[in-house]
């Protein structure tokens, strides 16, 4: 109904001011690779033909946060509490997700704990395609893919169920 496709945008609104600091964040670090290429004539970042999987891990890791939100939303709306643990909950995340450090120095034996996170994917390829570290995880990017569009559905069709349920209680 159209009420579901309101309520929907409703839920993406509420991440534009997210969307609109990563948009600037990317341009300030395309801004910053761009002035020291033509400042010193050296290119800092990763092969600039990888810049396309840098923008696919990005839509990744942004369809990502969407589906959380549409996941979390009601919960948030039911039990206030529940935003100040998703901070702890998304603190943790962030540490096991390898942003400070590569994938490659997570011993062996501990590496099936990173590619079971579906934010190692796109955050090792970005890594890779902008500043030319690492390798790029083709593989764990396509789960991180199927992953979203599962999350996706399914968090959509939970927000469509307890939405007025959600409404009601408040």
């Amino acid at each position: 109904s159209s009420d579901v496709c309101s309520s929907d945008l409703l839920v993406a609104a509420q991440m534009t001011a997210g969307l609109v600091e990563a948009v600037f964040l990317l341009l300030m670090l395309a801004a910053t690779i761009g002035y020291y290429w033509w400042a010193t004539g050296a290119w800092y970042g990763g092969a600039p033909a990888a810049l396309p999987a840098a923008l696919l891990s990005a839509i990744v890791a942004m369809a990502m946060a969407f589906a959380m939100a549409v996941w979390t939303a009601p919960m948030v709306a039911r039990a206030r509490d529940m935003r100040y643990a998703l901070n702890y909950i998304l603190s943790l995340w962030s540490f096991i997700t390898p942003v400070v450090y590569p994938l490659s120095k997570i011993p062996p034996q501990l590496r099936w704990v990173a590619a079971i996170n579906p934010m190692s994917g796109p955050v090792e390829t970005f890594r890779w395609a902008v500043l030319g570290i690492g390798e790029p995880a083709w593989r764990q990017l396509g789960l991180s893919a199927v992953f979203v569009v599962v999350l996706l559905v399914t968090g959509l069709r939970y927000f469509s169920r307890v939405e007025s349920a959600t409404v009601d209680s408040l």
